[in-house]
This record gives C-alpha cells, sequence and structure tokens, in this order.
C-alpha cells in the first residue's frame, strides 16, 4: 500500500484594522501566545499612553506597544517562551515583571501597578507564578515542555514507530481512550491513543494543528501519531476542549495544537538512544520447559518457544542555537535555527509453521495421506460391512476416502446437476498432467524441515518452519527558521517530513511464496511560513 499525505499553509499576510480606541491587530489562526493586561497607578486608576515592552529571554527579541485610553495592553501573537514585562510612563518608577510564561494558543494575564517616582527608579517582580486564566474564555490545557522532555508516553498506533506526542493527551480532563467503543478490531478499539476522543466527541474529530496548520487526512482523519515529527522537537501543545475563540473550527471534539521548538541565543545539542534487544530479554518459564520437550531435533531458529528474535532501536538528535557564520555573521538576538532528527527501526522476528509438499508429493504421489479404507468419510448412503453411513461416489459406488483426488478427465454427469469422476489409482497423479507453470513452482518450494503433525482428517500439517523478521523502520526531522527583523516585524518557517515503511507480518515461506503479511509504506511532509507585523496604537 503506497500513500501519500502533505499540508501547507502560509500565513503571513493579516488582513489589518485600526480601531477606533486605537490599534488592533486582527490575527489568522495562530500557534502562537499572547500577553495581555492593564497598567495603573497606586491609586488603581488605569494609565493610558503607558510604554510596555516583552523581551524573550531566550532569543532576546522585543515587542513593544502601549496602553489604550482605557490603560490595558495586549501582546497579540508572541513566540513561545518566557518573556520579561517592563512598564514605564512619565512620572512613574519603571516596573518589570520576570519569568512571564507565553504558552501555545493561550493568552497570559499581567496587570502592572507603578508606584510615583522617576522612570530610572525600577521595581522587579517574579510572575512566574500560575495564572488565573482571564482573557479568554476556551476550556483546556497546556502539555509543557518540561512534562514532554519527562513523563513517559507510549508508542504510536495505526502503522506503529515512533513515540506519540498524543499519549498526553489524557493528561487532561475530559479525554477518553481505551474502552470507549470505538469501532476497529480489538487491538483498535482498545487503542486508547490513535482512537482518542475529547469531550465526548468522535474519533478523528478532533482537529489538530502543526505550528497553525492542519494536519488533517483526506483518507485516514487527524491520525497525528502516525505522520507527526520526533518528541523531541515539540515545545509544547494546548488541548482545547470547550468553546474555543473564533479563530478556530474544523471539528466535532476538541483541537490539539503542537508547536515545534525553536532556537535561543545559546546553543543546545541532545543525543538520544533507546535499545532493547533479544539478548538482553527472558523467556518464559514454560516456554523454556516446553523448548526442552519439544525442540530437541530443532535448531534455535526453528523452535517456536524461542526467545523471538526481536530487536528495537530508538535514536536520534537535536541541536538549536543561533545562526552563527565566522567573521561573516552572527545571529545573535537576530537569526535562529533548530534541527531534529530521529530514526526507529523495530525487528519483530517470528517462527511460522506452515505445511509443504513432500519429495514424494512433489511428483503426483499423495499415498501416504490416504485415508484408510476401513474409515471412508462419513455421509448418507448405507453400506455394508461399515458401522455408520458413508459418502459414496457415483460413478465408482464405492466409498469416498479422506485426501482422495480425483481425475477431472474423467468428469461423468450422471443425472442433471449431478457430476462424479474416477480417483486416481493409489492417490498418484500422473506427472505428464503438471503443466509447466506447475512444474516451476513446485521446483520453487522448499521441502519439509521438520516433522509434521499428522491427523486422520487432513495428514501431514505443519512440516514446515520459517523464521523472519517483519522490519518497521520510521524516519522524521524537522528543521525550523525564525528572524526578528524589528521589535514589530518577524518571521518564521518550519518543515518536518516523516517516513514511514512497514511489513504487517513475518513472512511464512521466503519469497515469491510469502503470503503473510503485506507493505505498507507512506511519507508525510508539513510545511509552515509566516509574518508577524505588530501596528500599536499612536
Amino acid at each position: 500500500m503506497s500513500k501519500s499525505s502533505a499540508s501547507w499553509r502560509f500565513a503571513g499576510f493579516f488582513l489589518f484594522a485600526m480601531m477606533l480606541a486605537g490599534g488592533s491587530a486582527m490575527l489568522a489562526q495562530s500557534v502562537r501566545g499572547s500577553i495581555g493586561g492593564s497598567v495603573t497607578d497606586p491609586t488603581g486608576a488605569l494609565i493610558p499612553d503607558a510604554t510596555v515592552t516583552a523581551t524573550n529571554t531566550g532569543t532576546g527579541g522585543k515587542t513593544v506597544t502601549h496602553t489604550t485610553a482605557a490603560g490595558v495592553y495586549h501582546f497579540p501573537d508572541l513566540p513561545l517562551g518566557t518573556y520579561t514585562v517592563t512598564a514605564t510612563a512619565t512620572g512613574f518608577n519603571t516596573k518589570s515583571a520576570t519569568g512571564v510564561l507565553v504558552q501555545v494558543n493561550s493568552t497570559t494575564p499581567l496587570n502592572l501597578s507603578l508606584a510615583s517616582g522617576t522612570v530610572n527608579e525600577v521595581v522587579t517582580v517574579d510572575a512566574s507564578g500560575n495564572q488565573l486564566q482571564t482573557e479568554s474564555s476556551d476550556i483546556g490545557g497546556v502539555v509543557s515542555n518540561k512534562q514532554i522532555e519527562d513523563l513517559p508516553l507510549s508508542l504510536a498506533a495505526g502503522v506503529g514507530g515512533l513515540r506519540s506526542p498524543e499519549s498526553f493527551v489524557f493528561l487532561l480532563p475530559g479525554t477518553t481512550g481505551p474502552g470507549s467503543g470505538t469501532s476497529g478490531g480489538a487491538g483498535q478499539a482498545n487503542n486508547g491513543v490513535f482512537f482518542a476522543r475529547l469531550s465526548g466527541g468522535q474519533a478523528y474529530g478532533a482537529e489538530v494543528l502543526l505550528d497553525g496548520a492542519s494536519i488533517q487526512r483526506s483518507e485516514n482523519g487527524s491520525s497525528f501519531d502516525e505522520t507527526s515529527p520526533s518528541i523531541e522537537a515539540l515545545q509544547e501543545f494546548k488541548v482545547t476542549t470547550s468553546t474555543p475563540s473564533a479563530e478556530f473550527g474544523r471539528t466535532t471534539s476538541g483541537i490539539e495544537s503542537f508547536s515545534t521548538k525553536s532556537g535561543t541565543n545559546d546553543f543546545h545539542g541532545i543525543g538520544y538512544l533507546i535499545v532493547k534487544n533479544r539478548v538482553f530479554d527472558g523467556n518464559n518459564w514454560f516456554y523454556n520447559g516446553y523448548k526442552a520437550e519439544n525442540c530437541a531435533t530443532l535448531t534455535e531458529l526453528q523452535c517456536t518457544y524461542s526467545r523471538p528474535q526481536d530487536s528495537k532501536y530508538d535514536y536520534g538528535g537535536i541541536f538549536d542555537g543561533p545562526v552563527w557564520i565566522p567573521k561573516l555573521y552572527n545571529g545573535r538576538n537576530r537569526t535562529f535555527f533548530l534541527f531534529a532528527w530521529e530514526k526507529y527501526q523495530l525487528k519483530l522476528g517470528g517462527v511460522t509453521l506452515s505445511t509443504v509438499p513432500t519429495a514424494a508429493e512433489r511428483g503426483g504421489d499423495f499415498s501416504d495421506i490416504l485415508g484408510s479404507a476401513s474409515s471412508p468419510v462419513p455421509g448418507g448412503t448405507v453400506v455394508p460391512g461399515y458401522s455408520y453411513d458413508v459418502l459414496v461416489n457415483p460413478c465408482t459406488g464405492q466409498p469416498v476416502l479422506y485426501n482422495q483426488i480425483f481425475d477431472p478427465r474423467t468428469t461423468t454427469q450422471i443425472s442433471p446437476g449431478v457430476f462424479c469422476r474416477q480417483p486416481f489409482p493409489d492417490n498418484k497423479i500422473p506427472t505428464t498432467l503438471f503443466s509447466a507453470a506447475t512444474q516451476t513452482l513446485i521446483q520453487g518450494l522448499p521441502l519439509p524441515n521438520q516433522a509434521p503433525t499428522s491427523t486422520d482428517v487432513s495428514g501431514y500439517l505443519n512440516n514446515y518452519s520459517y523464521s523472519s523478521v517483519a522490519p518497521n523502520t520510521n524516519t522524521t526531522y524537522t528543521i525550523r527558521i525564525d528572524q526578528n527583523l524589528t521589535d514589530k516585524s518577524k518571521l518564521f518557517g518550519s518543515y518536518s517530513t516523516r517516513q514511514n515503511f512497514k511489513i504487517t507480518a513475518p513472512a511464512n515461506m521466503a519469497e515469491p511464496f510469502n503470503n503473510a503479511g503485506y507493505i505498507q509504506t507512506f511519507t508525510t511532509h508539513y510545511g509552515r511560513a509566516g509574518w508577524d507585523y505588530s501596528f500599536t496604537p499612536t
């Protein structure tokens, strides 16, 4: 199966309107955050035309605005991170609030009170504590970068593979998963990641955004765990479960909004390796006993009670910081990059049993599986000498035996709608009847490699064992560039791609005779670019 999925959205051309009371930017759907509040004097009166500056402590980027005639201010679209917010006004001292956290699709409330004095007098307060959300009506929560880095999470479902960032939706109330009665097979219905539902909504009903761009797939809904970038490349995400703002839509459930990391003024790098291998695994206690009892004549790979040939490797790295080219360009406070890469390799081993023709059967001799004349196939005819009614061949008047093969050249119609054939003598098919294609296929089939399981009805079964590995590989990388043009103008672009390859089950024979499992492969691309320009009151 081959599929292709791509999602491109280029945001950066905003419609601006100047409000009568001042100036405000009319924003499209965004993956950033905002800060809003008021500036007051010691009596609680609002101060108009105060200058408010938000400085990103990671990148040094500044954004400046002024309070309106009503004494309120708003930074509508800030890159995610921690800020220092400073307010100044004539006749008052300067007030700085540090540790102001801006989170994805959230408005951080911050009210500043200025004391009488000179602008040169600076009062600094720590505003890093939790703030009561008073600036928006939506109900939801943000999963922070620290939670993403510190908490364990499950592997993706669907095609399987990389760790799924959607596992974290279960940290928030209003999310259901396993046992929710979603359609699908037994394994699917119990998979809470792949079939997570928000606020009682439909499966696949949530709108999922990556850097503000919808990842909706026409053939598979919002299966983000199949196409997401590396968990290490994500800064944070917000889950909105109720009353989202007007910029969002196209959902019968909730909204999941993911944001990729951006670089800062300091270089950061991470490398990691997660390993699972057969040599580290312990075998089931009972399997060790079964192995000793039943596998004395078999190799380690042929014994179905051996430890499976499984191995799993998840490795990658991330590097970010300012764009710096020695003697040519220093991007501190201006230009930042991020690159993340991850590769997941799972080799799921297994021993598959099947039945192949014996050396005699390759020559048309099936006499070894022909049933006994004393135990013919049960039917509806009374035949002397048999203790039960048996099935009789109308062409010969003799009972039909188990595994008996009949010659198609002897087909005879004995009555309207009733046909019969003569059996091959001793259940042996003349090789002269084999076509060239049949002879070629027979030569390609493997010979039995183990003792079969013999039954009276089916003859010899499971006389061939085949050990193989079903690979599952996911590779993803993410690139992001941020540029601070001025205090009012900022650019960014991000690109993520992921390639999935999987064989769904171990083979039961070598190609071209394998009929277990199939190839599932597709590649996904996500890209977004944005230009943010802030108009402020004059």
